[in-house]
């Protein structure tokens, strides 16, 4: 009877280890199938997450190395450049109606498109915006979905870079027109009677312009183009500048030969005389740190100097025949001055304001621009159909292009990096963009009368 009790036991225990031993084992099952299933699941993850970088990648390869011919990037010509099959369903379309999108210049534009590779998909979203609190801003964003099995995984990219805008005045039409840098037409307003100079604030989220015919100038927003300000001026205003700091304006009246200082919002601050009637001021340009404003007059054949407060003048010397133009050096040293009946090109000291040499330009010099690095000068020159070169040193002559047909060049601007040249053309209406050898590059026939360019920093 004892030994038989004592078998039971022995039973009862092994069982009871056996059923410990059993849930452990079950247990230990489960957890490795759970890990199996994490294991699997993250690798999925993961490989979804490759199929989302894989697109980024891709994209800003193409963006950064597959530019068109005087492109500005190569995410909107992906669709072209892409190998067949490498860039499913790809479609490039514009975002809004602000303007077209362009596989050259490549803003407000969307590009889609997928790829699958190795059980792997990816499916991207491009996007180049225009930046709506600063018309010289774009961002770039690429969004790109990675999916594996079951398993997605998104990735974003964003970038915000730099625009920049030329801005012409159409004499004919009483227009301002907004191009980018690869002339394409993004925006026009309306200006008053026969628009002459144009100038664009510091942040480039303003323009200005002087309408001679309605002795007006007029204050726009750049994005969109449209007029916020205007106020009344003397008689038949010109050229115009903005201060360094965007809080002031200048401007001279040609007829009423006088200088005239305005707030950024065009309230009238003061003016001064630029010289007896007739002097008939033409040009306005500002030192860099803004203490000074020069001024020429075309009917006195003078250069002035005046304090940017209170409009004191302070020298004055004298020019060629019927100076047309003026800029300031961007270290404030030196004034360049072309004189349009004389055809020469002056460069004078600005403290004391004196002339220190002289060159002769083609015929009929109307404008001059100086690069950002100050080391030369181009000049358009309106009755020789030509674009000049120098050295802003020496004022010697470096490059000569002739232009062709009904062409004759009205006014030149620098790009702010200083690679390109800017010319507006009368009367064919041409707007043109050359490099610094002065190859053409890029036109645009749609000006009407082009009086004024200017490019926004």
């Amino acid at each position: 009877m004892k030994v038989e009790f004592q078998k039971g036991i022995s039973l009862l225990i092994t069982f009871l280890i056996m059923t410990i031993l059993l849930a452990a084992l079950l247990s230990l099952a489960v957890m490795v199938v759970n890990q199996i299933k994490i294991t699997k699941n993250t690798e999925n993850v993961l490989s979804a997450y490759y199929a989302g970088l894989s697109g980024i990648e891709k994209t800003l390869y193409f963006d950064k190395k597959e530019i068109p011919a005087n492109g500005a990037r190569g995410i909107c010509n992906i669709c072209n450049s892409c190998n067949a099959g490498d860039c499913n369903s790809c479609a490039l379309t514009a975002l809004d109606t602000y303007s077209a999108c362009s596989t050259v210049d490549c803003r407000n534009c969307r590009v889609n498109y997928s790829y699958s590779f190795d059980s792997r998909t990816y499916q991207v979203k491009a996007e180049v915006t225009p930046y709506s609190s600063n018309s010289n801003k774009s961002s770039f964003c690429v969004t790109s979905k990675g999916l594996f099995k079951n398993t997605s995984s998104s990735l974003n990219e964003c970038t915000l870079q730099d625009n920049h805008y030329i801005y012409v005045t159409d004499r004919t039409n009483n227009k301002l027109r907004k191009l980018t840098t690869f002339l394409l037409l993004v925006g026009e307003a309306g200006t008053g009677s026969d628009p002459q100079y144009v100038a664009v604030s510091p942040d480039g989220n303003y323009v200005y312009v002087a309408n001679c015919g309605s002795n007006t100038i007029q204050k726009f927003s750049s994005y969109p183009l449209t007029a916020v300000a205007s106020s009344s001026t003397g008689a038949c205003p010109h050229g115009i500048a903005v201060s360094s700091g965007g809080d002031f304006l200048y401007v001279v009246n040609f007829d009423s030969s006088t200088l005239e200082k305005f707030t950024s919002d065009l309230v009238f601050v003061e003016s001064a005389a630029t010289g007896p009637a007739g002097s008939n001021p033409h040009s306005v340009a500002l030192s860099p740190n803004g203490s000074y404003v020069y001024v020429v007059n075309y009917g006195s054949n003078t250069i002035k100097k005046f304090n940017a407060t209170g409009l004191g003048l302070v020298a004055s010397a004298g020019t060629g025949n019927h100076p047309q133009t003026l800029v300031v050096s961007p270290d404030g040293e030196y004034a360049y001055v072309v004189n349009r009946d004389s055809d020469t090109l002056q460069k004078f000291d600005t403290d004391p304001l004196e002339l220190i040499s002289s060159a002769t330009t083609d015929n009929g010099p109307n404008s001059v621009a100086v690069s950002p690095d100050g080391q030369y000068l181009y000049t358009a020159n309106y009755n020789g159909k030509s674009i000049q070169k120098f050295s802003s040193s020496s004022l010697t002559f470096i490059l000569k292009l002739n232009t062709t047909g009904n062409s004759n060049p009205i006014d030149v601007a620098v790009s702010k990096d200083g690679n390109y040249i800017y010319v507006a053309h009368y009367p064919n209406g041409e707007v043109k963009k050359y490099n610094t050898s002065l190859s053409p590059l890029l036109t645009n026939s749609g000006n009407g009368n082009p009086r004024s360019i200017s490019v926004s920093p």
